[in-house]
């Protein structure tokens, strides 16, 4: 390569470079997302609340907002990204879906961190889609910080950084760093209040209201399980374009800290119940008994049972109380296999899985409306609970490694009696 053609950014492309990338980009959206069914609760407003909040952190710095122009730093890059609010009505529903998923090589458009999870792109385009019509007040009240979260939680110690689990990494790999603590959008948050940014999604109180149980209920869990929550997102274990991009700017003081603050909170229920008798007393015979001719265990054979307590690195968080919304979606996820773990061991993606649709529907509704406790305990109509464990190895773990868990006769399966435990 002789070296002539200038790959400096300072012009601006020609008119001719400028047609042929816009126009390949344009026909490559329409061909690739036409295809995308759009979600029924597109409009839902806890979607929108959801999407508006990681615009506000993230994509605003290039793309603009309502009554704020773009950075000079966005608009010196070439291709320069556009002004959302004045082109966003030019691509469908779908198509915006696909954009938001895959990014656009050749551009400083980025791809949803996360791999496969819809459930979120698509509570992005819920507020792109109503982006044009939301005049600068409304979107500043939206997306404001919440002036309650004034907690401060310095960085505080740095220690080794730990490799992230990203797929797809870029070669060559020694010129990249796939480590966290991260820097931020924002810069690296030292003695500021990662508190406000958690807040504007699952609210001062932790409940989740303030996008209408899209972002959980922490009020639920315990320091323990949400300290290894912060950390899988960070280590991009457990996958989620909302939460990996937080969790990786947070040091272990500020995951700590954070874990503390809303373990603290009140336990309080995600939301009303919106299920009829019907699917509750379905999702009631689910939770405690499970599907027997699927394999399916009952929920309650590991929450609910001293589920605040990790056991030898096994987490299994409290679902009582937490929001119909995300627990519908999280099973909706789990049965699709994308959502990743948490601790080391997670058999929900085979049990979610094995649901139907409304199966899920009605596991989600029930859990929901229960009401959430410091110590799990099992009510006298639930006895089947109580051989649970047995019940979930004989079920599952012993088709493939026998009933006493010795392995299979072949050795495809190994003997699980000779293992141990981190």
């Amino acid at each position: 390569m002789s070296g002539l053609i200038s790959v400096g950014a300072r012009a601006p492309h020609s008119a001719l470079t400028t047609t042929l990338l816009h126009t390949a980009f344009t026909r490559s959206v329409a061909q690739n997302g036409g295809h995308l069914a759009v979600p029924a609760d597109i409009d839902a407003p806890g979607r929108v609340a959801l999407g508006a909040q990681t615009y506000a952190a993230v994509c605003s710095i290039c793309h603009g907002s309502p009554g704020l122009g773009q950075n000079p730093i966005a608009l010196s890059m070439r291709p320069s990204p556009q002004y959302l609010p004045a082109v966003v009505d030019q691509f469908t529903d779908a198509e915006l879906a696909w954009i938001v998923e895959n990014g656009v090589r050749f551009s400083a458009m980025p791809a949803w961190p996360a791999e496969g999870r819809q459930d979120e792109t698509w509570s992005m385009v819920a507020f792109l889609k109503q982006f044009p019509d939301r005049a600068p007040e409304a979107y500043a009240q939206l997306t404001a910080p919440n002036p309650a979260a004034s907690a401060q939680m310095p960085l505080g110690r740095i220690l080794t950084p730990v490799e992230t689990k990203m797929p797809r990494r870029s070669e060559p790999l020694d010129e990249y760093s796939w480590t966290v603590p991260a820097a931020g959008f924002g810069g690296v948050r030292t003695g500021s209040d990662p508190l406000m940014r958690c807040a504007n999604c699952h609210g001062v109180d932790g409940r989740g209201s303030v996008t209408g149980g899209d972002a959980p209920n922490l009020t639920i869990q315990s320091a323990d399980y949400l300290l290894a929550a912060l950390r899988s997102y960070a280590e991009a274990r457990r996958h989620s374009g909302f939460m990996q991009p937080q969790a990786a700017t947070l040091s272990d003081d500020q995951m700590a800290a954070l874990a503390a603050y809303f373990s603290q909170t009140p336990r309080l229920a995600g939301g009303p119940a919106t299920a009829s008798p019907e699917v509750l007393e379905r999702g009631h015979e689910i939770a405690v008994n499970g599907i027997a001719d699927r394999n399916v265990a009952g929920c309650l054979t590991c929450h609910e049972r001293g589920a605040d307590e990790p056991d030898k690195g096994l987490f299994f968080p409290s679902l009582f109380g937490q929001s119909e919304t995300y627990l519908r979606r999280q099973l909706d996820v789990f049965a699709a296999g994308t959502r990743g773990t948490t601790g080391i061991y997670n058999p929900m993606h085979a049990e979610a899985h094995g649901m139907s649709e409304a199966d899920r529907d009605a596991v989600a509704a029930w859990l929901s409306v229960q009401v959430p406790t410091q110590v799990a305990s099992l009510t006298p109509d639930e006895p089947a609970v109580l051989a649970g464990t047995k019940e979930l190895t004989e079920r599952v773990c012993a088709t493939c490694h026998a009933v006493g868990l010795d392995g299979s006769p072949d050795g495809a399966a190994p003997n699980l009696t000779l293992q141990t435990t981190p």
